[in-house]
């Protein structure tokens, strides 16, 4: 949602996307990319669904292997502009077994969707596997604490991933202790060392238990 549209077209153009689904609400960024890159530019709004709803569905088997590249995700490197990790289906997988098994992760489970999907925590560890084990993502479009708070009681999470600074911003978030957040029951930390002392403190705030996680996006992400 923050690309600028030579960054929508950078992307599309390194990647070969034949087109781009977008948010109607960034379509001043989204469409000047598209149309520099030569691809189609797809705006998604409340209407969307409607919209599909007014086309016959045309189903279509594609063969793919293990080891076909399923996502390209792009990562900043330290020179240059950024790269695009290559994930096969295979990475994926194995990867989300992973995370569900983690979490052990359920049906009944509600998971905080406050990471971009872009980036392979929030995708992986958000999205896909609350797909995997059929849970419910709820998302917000941006982290904000006190809207997190509203959400985490709002919807019953069970289950919250974050990099270290929301989980600062949730512990010292002075009305904290106004929110029910009873159902939270795991978190997972990663994009970043977690000092200890903030673990320690939002364990003991929110009652729940507070992992650190260690991966990259060229490890689809979980490693340790």
């Amino acid at each position: 949602p923050l690309f600028k549209s030579r960054e929508v077209e950078y992307y599309l153009t390194d990647s070969g996307a034949k087109a781009i689904f977008a948010w109607d609400g960034i379509a001043a960024e989204a469409q000047p990319g598209a149309d520099a890159a030569g691809v189609p530019c797809v705006l998604v709004g409340q209407d969307f669904a409607a919209e599909l709803g007014q086309h016959a569905p045309a189903p279509a088997v594609v063969e793919r292997d293990a080891d076909d590249t399923a996502v390209i995700l792009y990562t900043s490197g330290t020179t240059g502009k950024p790269k695009g990790a290559e994930l096969t289906h295979s990475n994926l997988l194995s990867n989300v077994a992973v995370a569900v098994d983690l979490f052990d992760g359920n049906p009944d489970d509600v998971i905080f969707g406050g990471l971009p999907l872009f980036h392979s925590f929030g995708q992986m560890c958000g999205l896909n596997a609350a797909m995997t084990c059929g849970a419910t993502l709820t998302l917000i479009p941006r982290f904000d604490p006190t809207k997190a708070l509203e959400v985490l009681q709002r919807d019953k999470v069970t289950i919250m991933q974050g990099v270290p600074t929301m989980y600062v911003a949730l512990v010292q978030h002075p009305e904290h202790k106004a929110y029910d957040t009873s159902t939270l029951r795991v978190s997972v930390s990663g994009g970043a060392s977690l000092p200890v002392e903030i673990l320690r403190g939002f364990e003991s705030e929110f009652d729940a238990i507070l992992l650190e996680g260690y991966g990259l996006s060229e490890t689809s992400p979980i490693a340790s």
